[in-house]
């Protein structure tokens, strides 16, 4: 069944954090150190429990800015400032995945286009992987988008660029982020866990299959 899954596929999306890099980003200590910022600016924190980490940011700045605009880009160059310097610590001590480079190289090798897709920033992702653009033919961090996923922008931009359409490629991730954003434009959605989430929750986000490591899609493809 799973080779039945593979057989048409001419593309793959794949996240990065998580998938084919080691997840060692504390996203808990980021979510508080947004948190602490928008008290310091005297916001009303309760409103953004619960939100991704890019998108409180966002709203907290809008809120500011809708009576300064002024201090609502402060918050956000802070924000940022503490966010990246927390993506580039966790990747300074990070590392790719057994398995993922072979993977990348094997599907280069059958012609196969391979987009990489990331809400991390382009220095971090390039101390872990200084080489990427030997290894894909789209990659797109969040300083290359305009908006990322869960936006649809972020993976319709990488399928774009690979110049293959959603029916023909595969969406790979650890969280049931990647899973509903690659359902939801008709890719092949493909958990795996190595990051957070249970197969139960990729599942339920609606994986059509799940992996527990991505090397494993090695077995699937044609020799």
């Amino acid at each position: 069944m799973e080779m039945e899954l593979f057989k048409n596929l001419r593309g793959f999306v794949f996240d990065f954090d998580g998938t084919l890099a080691i997840l060692n980003i504390d996203f808990n200590d980021m979510r508080r150190d947004i948190m602490e910022l928008a008290r310091g600016f005297g916001l009303d924190v309760e409103p953004f429990r619960g939100m991704y980490v890019l998108e409180m940011v966002e709203r907290a700045r809008e809120a500011l800015a809708s009576a300064e605009q002024a201090k609502g880009e402060r918050f956000f160059l802070e924000a940022q400032m503490l966010i990246q310097e927390r993506e580039l610590c966790a990747a300074r001590c990070g590392g790719l995945h057994d398995g993922s480079l072979s993977l990348l190289l094997r599907l280069g090798k059958q012609g196969i286009r391979r987009g990489i897709i990331t809400r991390n920033c382009e220095e971090a992702v390039r101390i872990l992987f200084p080489d990427v653009d030997d290894y894909c033919e789209a990659f797109l961090p969040r300083n290359r988008v305009k908006n990322v996923k869960p936006h649809p922008g972020h993976l319709s931009a990488a399928l774009f660029c690979m110049g293959v359409e959603a029916e023909h490629a595969a969406m790979v991730g650890d969280h049931p982020m990647d899973v509903r954003c690659g359902k939801a434009q008709g890719l092949l959605a493909i958990g795996v866990l190595t990051g957070n989430a249970d197969r139960h929750s990729l599942e339920k986000a609606g994986a059509h299959m799940v992996v527990s490591h991505v090397r494993e899609i090695l077995s699937f493809l044609s020799e």
